[in-house]
């Protein structure tokens, strides 16, 4: 038997709120966005743009009497990092591409030619880097 049209309906909100809070890991704002995924962002006294997926349309909600009137947002892809020393180490399965609001259409499809990735230095090789002797202590 089927189930009741609002039962599931509110099930369904239930379980999408569920799944955005899992997602945003609902550890009170702190970390990075899951790969694949933007922020959500407060403004004023009661404005946000909601978190979305890579390639979902980004939902403005203004402060209280205003209205969003500008363009269409998406959540795209702007940037990537690589966990290496330099170029010449950068291993693709140790890169992560990074996603923002962007307007729509305007996010990368590709890795543009020539343009290299940003470097995250490896954490043991900051350590090491810190336990020299002579080394500036860390900030």
């Amino acid at each position: 038997r089927p189930m009741p049209r609002r039962r599931r309906d509110a099930l369904l909100c239930g379980a999408g709120a569920a799944a955005a809070c899992l997602l945003q890991g609902c550890s009170g704002g702190q970390g990075a966005p899951p790969p694949g995924m933007c922020q959500g962002v407060k403004f004023g006294a009661d404005g946000f743009v909601a978190p979305a997926l890579a390639g979902e349309v980004v939902l403005v909600k203004c402060p209280r009497g205003t209205t969003y009137s500008g363009p269409t947002l998406e959540c795209g892809w702007v940037d990537r990092h690589c966990v290496a020393r330099s170029l010449g180490d950068v291993d693709p399965q140790f890169c992560m591409d990074e996603y923002s609001v962007t307007l729509l259409g305007e996010g990368l499809r590709r890795w543009p030619d020539g343009l290299p990735p940003r470097l995250v230095a490896p954490r043991h090789a900051r350590q090491a880097r810190e336990a020299e002797p002579g080394a500036a202590a860390p900030a």
